[in-house]
Formats: structure tokens, C-alpha cells, sequence
């Protein structure tokens, strides 16, 4: 049987940090569309809401795909026995 790649999860506050650091980019951003901040404060925005959904999103979209791949790798097992 194939061994199961090792798959670290961060520690939960990382998630937290970064959740925080998005939500203050997003306020950040939003405060310039409204005109009522700078295009330095816009640019940092930017770059702390970018990070945080990249950096929180990449690993919940790799989990996802590695739980649907051994849904299916378990699903074509269970079909392949069933045929014997």
C-alpha cells in the first residue's frame, strides 16, 4: 500500500494571525475606494489582503483536493472488491 504524503496543518493562531491581517487589509482597501485614505495605505492593504486569502486558502484547497482524491481512491477500492 502506497504511504500517504505528510501533510503539516499551521497551529491555529497562525490562521488567526493571518485571518486578522485580511480583515485588515479589507478595511484598509475599502477605506480607499471610499476616498478617505492614501494609495500607500491602498497598496498595503492590497498586500495584506492578498497574502492572508493566499496563505489561508492554498492549504484549505489542498486539504480539500487530498480529502476528495482519497474519497475516490477509497470509493474505486470498495468497486474493485465488490467485483471479485
Amino acid at each position: 500500500m502506497k504511504k500517504q504524503p505528510n501533510v503539516k496543518v499551521p497551529p491555529i493562531w497562525v490562521a488567526l494571525v493571518l485571518s486578522i491581517a485580511g480583515i485588515i487589509g479589507t478595511r484598509m482597501v475599502y477605506a480607499s475606494v471610499t476616498g478617505n485614505n492614501s494609495l500607500i495605505n491602498t497598496l498595503v492593504g492590497s498586500v495584506l489582503l492578498v497574502g492572508a486569502v493566499v496563505a489561508v486558502g492554498t492549504p484549505l484547497a489542498f486539504s480539500m483536493h487530498l480529502r476528495r482524491e482519497l474519497k475516490a481512491r477509497k470509493r474505486s477500492q470498495m468497486n474493485g472488491s465488490r467485483t471479485k
